[in-house]
């Protein structure tokens, strides 16, 4: 049986194969970039067969904004459909994050740009959809 937590932690181990790659479970006052912060965005309980919930995790992914081309070039690896540092082809790998869901599929890319305030990123937010019991 899954629960919010060992999602997270599923999440984190196959982020964890992308090189490179900070991986935050839960949302740290300083990140340290390249990074994904793991962020629970909705959970929908017992909307599929057997009562398996639907869990959506918003993964913002954050690199340096010290250098404009730099940090778009690699945050543009770390969101590509494929390639040695593709976030997506990681979770393609592992669509039942090595047994601990039923199915994990990320979806979408959403909100490209910089956020932060007094220190400032390149990010972009990856939407992930996980169903488990």
């Amino acid at each position: 049986m899954s629960n919010l937590e060992t999602i997270r932690k599923a999440i984190a181990t196959t982020l964890q194969s992308v090189p490179n790659l900070r991986v935050y479970e839960y949302v740290p006052d300083a990140p340290q970039p390249p990074c994904v912060v793991i962020i629970p965005e909705t959970i929908q309980y017992q909307q599929i067969f057997n009562g398996a919930s639907a869990y959506q995790f918003i993964l913002q992914t954050m690199t340096a904004a010290v250098n404009n081309s730099a940090g778009q070039t690699e945050l543009d690896e770390l969101i590509a459909n494929d390639g040695e540092r593709s976030i997506p082809a990681a979770f393609r790998a592992r669509p039942t994050l090595d047994g601990s869901v039923q199915l994990c599929d990320l979806k979408e890319m959403r909100n490209y740009g910089t956020i932060g305030d007094a220190v400032r990123y390149y990010s972009a937010q990856l939407i992930v959809d996980v169903w488990a019991e």
